[in-house]
Protein backbone atom coordinates (compact mmCIF):
# COMPACT_ATOMS: atom_id res chain seq x y z
CA UNK A 1 0.00 0.00 0.00
CA UNK A 2 1.36 3.43 -0.91
CA UNK A 3 2.00 6.12 1.74
CA UNK A 4 -0.73 8.25 0.15
CA UNK A 5 -3.33 5.49 0.51
CA UNK A 6 -2.29 4.84 4.13
CA UNK A 7 -2.65 8.53 4.92
CA UNK A 8 -6.08 8.74 3.31
CA UNK A 9 -7.26 5.61 5.15
CA UNK A 10 -6.12 7.09 8.48
CA UNK A 11 -7.92 10.32 7.64
CA UNK A 12 -11.20 8.57 6.76
CA UNK A 13 -11.02 6.32 9.85
CA UNK A 14 -10.50 9.40 12.01
CA UNK A 15 -13.51 11.13 10.48
CA UNK A 16 -15.68 8.06 11.04
CA UNK A 17 -14.53 7.83 14.67
CA UNK A 18 -15.30 11.51 15.27
CA UNK A 19 -18.78 11.18 13.74
CA UNK A 20 -19.54 7.98 15.69
CA UNK A 21 -18.31 9.48 18.97
CA UNK A 22 -20.25 12.69 18.44
CA UNK A 23 -23.37 10.64 17.78
CA UNK A 24 -22.77 8.66 20.97
CA UNK A 25 -22.44 11.86 22.98
CA UNK A 26 -25.70 13.15 21.49
CA UNK A 27 -27.47 9.91 22.37
CA UNK A 28 -26.10 9.83 25.92
CA UNK A 29 -27.07 13.45 26.47
CA UNK A 30 -30.68 12.43 25.91
CA UNK A 31 -30.46 9.71 28.55
CA UNK A 32 -31.37 11.03 32.05
CA UNK A 33 -29.34 8.32 33.82
CA UNK A 34 -26.12 8.89 31.81
CA UNK A 35 -23.13 9.54 34.07
CA UNK A 36 -20.23 11.88 33.43
CA UNK A 37 -17.88 8.89 33.39
CA UNK A 38 -19.91 7.31 30.60
CA UNK A 39 -19.77 10.55 28.61
CA UNK A 40 -15.99 10.46 28.90
CA UNK A 41 -15.60 7.49 26.54
CA UNK A 42 -17.07 9.10 23.39
CA UNK A 43 -15.19 12.25 24.33
CA UNK A 44 -11.96 10.27 24.16
CA UNK A 45 -13.17 8.84 20.85
CA UNK A 46 -13.54 12.34 19.43
CA UNK A 47 -10.02 13.17 20.59
CA UNK A 48 -8.58 10.00 19.07
CA UNK A 49 -10.52 10.59 15.85
CA UNK A 50 -9.26 14.17 15.57
CA UNK A 51 -5.69 12.89 16.04
CA UNK A 52 -6.16 10.32 13.24
CA UNK A 53 -7.65 12.98 10.97
CA UNK A 54 -4.66 15.26 11.49
CA UNK A 55 -2.16 12.40 11.17
CA UNK A 56 -3.79 11.14 7.98
CA UNK A 57 -3.76 14.60 6.42
CA UNK A 58 -0.13 15.07 7.36
CA UNK A 59 0.93 11.71 5.91
CA UNK A 60 -1.12 12.15 2.73
CA UNK A 61 0.17 15.66 2.08
CA UNK A 62 3.74 14.49 2.75
CA UNK A 63 3.28 11.65 0.24
CA UNK A 64 1.90 14.05 -2.39
CA UNK A 65 4.82 16.46 -1.91
CA UNK A 66 7.37 13.63 -2.15
CA UNK A 67 5.73 12.28 -5.32
CA UNK A 68 5.80 15.75 -6.87
CA UNK A 69 9.45 16.23 -5.93
CA UNK A 70 10.36 12.83 -7.38
CA UNK A 71 8.54 13.65 -10.63
CA UNK A 72 10.28 17.02 -10.92
CA UNK A 73 13.67 15.40 -10.27
CA UNK A 74 12.97 12.79 -12.96
CA UNK A 75 11.91 15.46 -15.47
CA UNK A 76 14.98 17.58 -14.65
CA UNK A 77 17.37 14.66 -15.12
CA UNK A 78 15.54 13.61 -18.30
CA UNK A 79 15.84 17.14 -19.70
CA UNK A 80 19.59 17.13 -19.06
CA UNK A 81 20.24 13.63 -20.41
CA UNK A 82 18.25 14.03 -23.62
CA UNK A 83 20.32 17.08 -24.54
CA UNK A 84 23.58 15.16 -24.55
CA UNK A 85 25.17 15.34 -28.02
CA UNK A 86 26.53 11.77 -27.86
CA UNK A 87 23.26 9.83 -27.45
CA UNK A 88 23.19 6.42 -29.10
CA UNK A 89 20.02 4.75 -30.37
CA UNK A 90 19.47 2.58 -27.30
CA UNK A 91 19.89 5.51 -24.90
CA UNK A 92 17.44 7.63 -26.89
CA UNK A 93 14.91 4.81 -26.79
CA UNK A 94 15.40 4.36 -23.04
CA UNK A 95 14.94 8.08 -22.42
CA UNK A 96 11.67 8.15 -24.34
CA UNK A 97 10.47 5.08 -22.45
CA UNK A 98 11.06 7.05 -19.24
CA UNK A 99 9.30 10.04 -20.77
CA UNK A 100 6.18 7.98 -21.49
CA UNK A 101 6.27 6.72 -17.91
CA UNK A 102 6.22 10.20 -16.36
CA UNK A 103 3.74 11.71 -18.85
CA UNK A 104 0.53 9.66 -18.50
CA UNK A 105 -1.42 12.76 -19.62
CA UNK A 106 -0.55 11.81 -23.22
CA UNK A 107 -3.28 9.18 -23.10
CA UNK A 108 -5.89 11.85 -22.38
CA UNK A 109 -4.62 14.46 -24.85
CA UNK A 110 -7.68 14.47 -27.11
CA UNK A 111 -10.04 15.30 -24.30
CA UNK A 112 -8.76 18.86 -24.77
CA UNK A 113 -10.55 20.95 -27.38
CA UNK A 114 -7.31 22.35 -28.84
CA UNK A 115 -5.85 18.87 -29.28
CA UNK A 116 -9.03 17.60 -30.94
CA UNK A 117 -8.96 20.54 -33.37
CA UNK A 118 -5.31 19.80 -34.18
CA UNK A 119 -6.17 16.14 -34.82
CA UNK A 120 -9.06 17.16 -37.08
CA UNK A 121 -6.82 19.57 -39.02
CA UNK A 122 -4.25 16.80 -39.56
CA UNK A 123 -6.99 14.45 -40.75
CA UNK A 124 -8.39 17.10 -43.12
CA UNK A 125 -4.95 17.53 -44.72
CA UNK A 126 -4.45 13.77 -45.17
CA UNK A 127 -4.80 12.43 -48.73
CA UNK A 128 -4.76 8.93 -50.14
CA UNK A 129 -5.52 5.55 -48.62
CA UNK A 130 -2.03 4.72 -47.31
CA UNK A 131 -0.98 6.86 -44.35
CA UNK A 132 1.93 6.74 -41.88
CA UNK A 133 1.90 8.48 -38.49
CA UNK A 134 5.39 8.98 -37.09
CA UNK A 135 5.44 9.26 -33.30
CA UNK A 136 2.01 7.71 -32.86
CA UNK A 137 2.24 7.41 -29.03
CA UNK A 138 -0.81 5.40 -27.96
CA UNK A 139 -2.38 5.54 -31.42
CA UNK A 140 -4.96 8.28 -30.89
CA UNK A 141 -4.50 9.86 -34.33
CA UNK A 142 -3.78 6.56 -36.12
CA UNK A 143 -6.99 5.02 -34.79
CA UNK A 144 -8.96 8.16 -35.67
CA UNK A 145 -7.70 8.06 -39.28
CA UNK A 146 -8.60 4.39 -39.55
CA UNK A 147 -12.13 5.30 -38.54
CA UNK A 148 -12.09 7.86 -41.39
CA UNK A 149 -11.31 5.04 -43.86
CA UNK A 150 -7.53 5.39 -44.20
CA UNK A 151 -5.13 2.45 -44.11
CA UNK A 152 -2.94 4.01 -41.42
CA UNK A 153 0.24 2.61 -39.84
CA UNK A 154 1.61 4.11 -36.63
CA UNK A 155 5.26 4.04 -35.55
CA UNK A 156 6.85 5.17 -32.30
CA UNK A 157 10.28 4.96 -30.74
CA UNK A 158 8.79 3.73 -27.45
CA UNK A 159 8.10 0.02 -26.97
CA UNK A 160 5.76 1.01 -24.13
CA UNK A 161 3.55 3.04 -26.45
CA UNK A 162 3.53 0.51 -29.30
CA UNK A 163 2.54 -2.30 -26.91
CA UNK A 164 -0.32 -0.28 -25.45
CA UNK A 165 -1.53 1.40 -28.66
CA UNK A 166 -5.16 1.34 -29.72
CA UNK A 167 -5.66 -1.71 -31.96
CA UNK A 168 -3.01 -3.44 -34.10
CA UNK A 169 -0.80 -2.32 -36.96
CA UNK A 170 1.84 -0.42 -34.98
CA UNK A 171 5.60 -0.63 -35.45
CA UNK A 172 8.45 0.25 -33.08
CA UNK A 173 10.75 2.40 -35.20
CA UNK A 174 12.97 5.49 -35.18
CA UNK A 175 11.78 8.61 -37.02
CA UNK A 176 15.34 9.07 -38.27
CA UNK A 177 15.42 5.62 -39.94
CA UNK A 178 11.97 4.53 -41.04
CA UNK A 179 11.76 0.83 -42.00
CA UNK A 180 9.76 1.42 -45.20
CA UNK A 181 10.60 1.69 -48.86
CA UNK A 182 10.51 4.89 -50.89
CA UNK A 183 7.01 6.09 -51.75
CA UNK A 184 5.24 3.54 -49.57
CA UNK A 185 2.64 6.00 -48.24
CA UNK A 186 0.46 8.69 -49.79
CA UNK A 187 0.66 10.89 -46.68
CA UNK A 188 3.13 10.90 -43.79
CA UNK A 189 2.14 12.68 -40.57
CA UNK A 190 4.60 14.18 -38.10
CA UNK A 191 2.30 15.43 -35.31
CA UNK A 192 4.32 17.30 -32.67
CA UNK A 193 7.42 15.20 -33.21
CA UNK A 194 10.06 17.49 -34.70
CA UNK A 195 10.51 19.55 -31.52
CA UNK A 196 11.62 16.37 -29.68
CA UNK A 197 14.41 15.43 -32.10
CA UNK A 198 18.10 16.29 -32.25
CA UNK A 199 17.93 16.07 -36.06
CA UNK A 200 14.47 17.27 -37.18
CA UNK A 201 15.66 17.81 -40.77
CA UNK A 202 16.70 14.15 -40.96
CA UNK A 203 13.25 13.04 -39.77
CA UNK A 204 11.58 15.34 -42.30
CA UNK A 205 13.78 13.96 -45.09
CA UNK A 206 12.87 10.39 -44.06
CA UNK A 207 9.19 11.31 -44.15
CA UNK A 208 9.68 12.77 -47.63
CA UNK A 209 11.45 9.60 -48.77
CA UNK A 210 8.61 7.25 -47.80
CA UNK A 211 5.74 9.46 -49.04
CA UNK A 212 4.30 9.78 -52.54
CA UNK A 213 2.27 12.95 -52.11
CA UNK A 214 2.62 14.95 -48.94
CA UNK A 215 4.02 15.33 -45.44
CA UNK A 216 1.76 16.96 -42.86
CA UNK A 217 3.32 18.16 -39.61
CA UNK A 218 2.24 20.06 -36.55
CA UNK A 219 4.27 21.92 -33.93
CA UNK A 220 3.28 23.91 -30.83
CA UNK A 221 3.51 27.66 -31.36
CA UNK A 222 3.88 28.35 -27.64
CA UNK A 223 6.74 27.13 -25.50
CA UNK A 224 5.70 24.14 -23.40
CA UNK A 225 7.41 22.95 -20.22
CA UNK A 226 8.27 19.54 -21.64
CA UNK A 227 11.62 17.98 -20.68
CA UNK A 228 12.05 16.45 -24.14
CA UNK A 229 11.42 19.58 -26.22
CA UNK A 230 14.74 20.43 -27.86
CA UNK A 231 13.45 23.07 -30.30
CA UNK A 232 10.79 25.76 -30.56
CA UNK A 233 9.42 26.38 -34.05
CA UNK A 234 7.56 29.38 -35.42
CA UNK A 235 6.40 29.87 -39.00
CA UNK A 236 9.78 31.04 -40.26
CA UNK A 237 11.67 28.28 -38.47
CA UNK A 238 9.43 25.66 -40.09
CA UNK A 239 9.93 27.20 -43.54
CA UNK A 240 13.68 27.17 -42.98
CA UNK A 241 13.51 23.53 -41.92
CA UNK A 242 11.48 22.52 -44.99
CA UNK A 243 13.96 24.39 -47.20
CA UNK A 244 16.62 21.94 -46.00
CA UNK A 245 14.68 19.05 -47.57
CA UNK A 246 14.80 19.58 -51.38
CA UNK A 247 11.99 17.09 -52.05
CA UNK A 248 9.45 19.16 -50.12
CA UNK A 249 7.82 22.56 -50.44
CA UNK A 250 5.35 24.24 -48.08
CA UNK A 251 1.87 24.16 -49.62
CA UNK A 252 -0.32 25.34 -46.74
CA UNK A 253 -0.02 26.62 -43.18
CA UNK A 254 -2.89 26.73 -40.70
CA UNK A 255 -2.95 27.93 -37.10
CA UNK A 256 -5.12 25.69 -34.96
CA UNK A 257 -5.43 26.96 -31.38
CA UNK A 258 -1.83 26.98 -30.12
CA UNK A 259 -0.51 24.74 -32.93
CA UNK A 260 0.78 25.29 -36.44
CA UNK A 261 -0.29 22.64 -38.97
CA UNK A 262 1.84 22.63 -42.13
CA UNK A 263 1.17 20.68 -45.32
CA UNK A 264 4.27 19.99 -47.44
CA UNK A 265 3.98 18.65 -50.97
CA UNK A 266 6.57 16.62 -52.80
CA UNK A 267 8.23 18.58 -55.61
CA UNK A 268 6.51 17.96 -58.93
CA UNK A 269 3.19 16.84 -57.38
Amino acid sequence: MTPLKRGLILHVCGLLLVVASAGAIGWLACQPAASAALMLLPGLGIGAGAFLVALGLRNASHAIVEAARASLREEFHLALEIRRPDLDDQTRRDLFERYQGICPHLRDAFRESAQRRRRDALAAATRGPRVLEVGCADGGITHYLREQGHDCVGVDLSFRQVRGANGGGYVQADALRLPFGAGTFDTVLLPEILEHLHAPATALAEAARVCRDRVVLSVPLTKILDPTHLHHFDRQAIRDLVDRVPELTVAEETEVATFLVVTCRRQGR
